[in-house]
């Protein structure tokens, strides 16, 4: 190794190991020969087979395990794999720039359905990766167009204490956004009651479901979360997983962690909801990590 003939070190810690050594630190230089032989396919086997080990034990893996992990994948060109090494990354080092890396890359997938946006943007408020004026005044319409003035509100309030919103030359364009959330919050608070019963109403429950969430928004947390479960369970809706991500959600935000979990999981769609409950259940495994 130290006279930088990978390819012979590979193979002198493989005879090694298959002997019955199990120097930590001699074993650890395998993946690492590895890669610097340009064997990268089976450098990533085998620092994938290193982290499941010490998952398995109860150990956290080593960043440098982690980042040479994402190393092969980007050397190989395969981004699919690129993807899945940063959801190992941002479990244990959730870092923003890692974790907008992933969400970039995992919107960015073939077949992910831009109705989605906003669930992005939701993901994107929880991870801290954030950090533009457009992207709080698009999550703001976005909720605002979902019907969802008060989610609006608190993108615009968060844009605002950053200071990314109200500046420069877009400072007014900003205050017409924050004066239009606050009339639709009024315009909604006044039809919330009415709306409710119009929803019960309907033969489907996607009516229910988006009412529910609005509930939650205002911070009544259980009788949204039961109302979006009665939409669920009405059936009807134009998109069933959907409306299990929306209901995880809305289930952690009301630190009902065990439930949302529950929720995450049970999404199975092509279109892009399963990556981001995906990805929540990841989030939600690193802050237990944390």
């Amino acid at each position: 190794y130290t006279a930088k003939d990978y390819g012979r070190a590979a193979s002198a810690i493989q005879q090694y190991q298959s002997a019955g050594g199990n120097d930590a630190q001699t074993i650890g230089l395998y993946a690492q020969s590895l890669y610097l032989a340009g064997r990268y396919q089976e450098a990533a086997a085998e620092i994938s087979r290193q982290i499941a080990a010490a998952e398995q034990a109860g150990r956290r893996p080593d960043d440098t395990q982690l980042q040479l992990l994402a190393s092969c994948a980007l050397k190989q060109n395969d981004m699919n794999a690129y993807r899945l090494a940063l959801e190992k990354i941002v479990t244990y080092t959730p870092k923003p720039d890692y974790w907008l890396d992933l969400i970039v890359r995992t919107a960015g997938q073939p077949g992910f359905s831009t109705a989605l946006d906003l669930d992005v943007y939701r993901l994107r408020k929880a991870t801290g990766t954030m950090d533009k004026a457009g992207d709080y005044s698009e999550a703001a319409q976005l909720a605002l167009q979902a019907g969802f003035p008060n989610e609006a509100r608190a993108f615009v309030d968060e844009g605002y204490a950053k200071k990314l919103l109200g500046q420069g030359a877009d400072a007014s364009r900003d205050q017409r956004l924050s004066k239009l959330v606050v009339k639709k919050i009024a315009e909604d608070k006044a039809t919330l009651a009415d709306g409710e019963k119009a929803a019960a109403a309907q033969s489907t429950g996607d009516a229910l479901v988006a009412t529910g969430f609005n509930y939650v928004t205002y911070g009544q947390a259980a009788k949204g979360i039961a109302l979006m479960q009665q939409g669920i369970a009405k059936g009807g809706l134009k998109n069933p997983d959907v409306a299990r991500l929306h209901l995880g959600y809305a289930q952690l935000l009301a630190g009902k962690k065990a439930d949302a979990s529950r929720s995450f999981a049970s999404v199975r769609d092509r279109e892009g909801a399963s990556n981001l409950a995906r990805l929540w259940l990841i989030d939600m495994r690193s802050g237990a990590l944390r």
